[in-house]
């Protein structure tokens, strides 16, 4: 028979940490999951801003080749448009040429002048009525497009009246986007 006798032990024998340790242990495993938590936040934050990103560059691509599409195959795609005429005249330093809105145009020939473009009608109208002022005729065409998300959109181009001289146009048009500072104007035919 084992005889041995049983060992009672004591606290100096045995693996023992103390509390320091213990605290300092519980404080680093903390700081390294907060670490990760913050890591991985900033990671999943990152990749939802280029998700947004690659999504908003999709968007925008899709509508400049629609309103490419639509300077290409300009036809009233069933929209409306209206022509606002001056309220008052006002002398002008340097006159644009306008010619009398009585005179007819052949729309077989004729071109239009193609200025800005609007998501919201009222802006559209805004600056139609901005340059009636001023005795320029303008009008606002309605134009129906589907993003590449298959989502259905309204845009308000401000076109020019039809113009049958494409030189007298382009006059116009030139003038136009220097005074009011329109960037890619563009003229089409009707």
């Amino acid at each position: 028979m084992n005889t041995e006798k049983k060992r009672k032990y004591t606290k100096k024998e045995g693996l023992f940490v103390p509390a320091r340790q213990v605290s300092m242990l519980a404080a680093g495993a903390l700081t390294i999951a907060a670490v990760v938590f913050m890591g991985g936040y900033f990671i999943g934050k990152k990749h939802m801003m280029e998700q947004f990103v690659a999504q908003a560059e999709t968007d925008s691509f899709a509508d400049q080749v629609y309103s490419s599409m639509c300077a290409l195959y300009d036809a009233d795609i069933g929209g409306e448009s209206i022509f606002l005429a001056a309220e008052d005249e006002q002398e002008r330093e340097e006159p644009l040429l306008v010619h009398n809105a009585t005179d007819p145009v052949d729309l077989s020939h004729a071109y239009v002048g193609q200025l800005l473009s609007y998501h919201v009608r009222r802006y559209a109208d805004s600056f139609v009525q901005k340059l009636a002022k001023k005795n320029i005729l303008l009008e606002v065409r309605t134009r129906k497009s589907v993003t590449a998300g298959g989502e259905a959109k309204e845009w308000y181009q401000v076109v020019t009246k039809p113009y049958t001289d494409r030189h007298e146009l382009e006059v116009v048009v030139e003038q136009l986007s220097r005074e009011e500072k329109i960037e890619g104007a563009h003229i089409i035919v009707c």
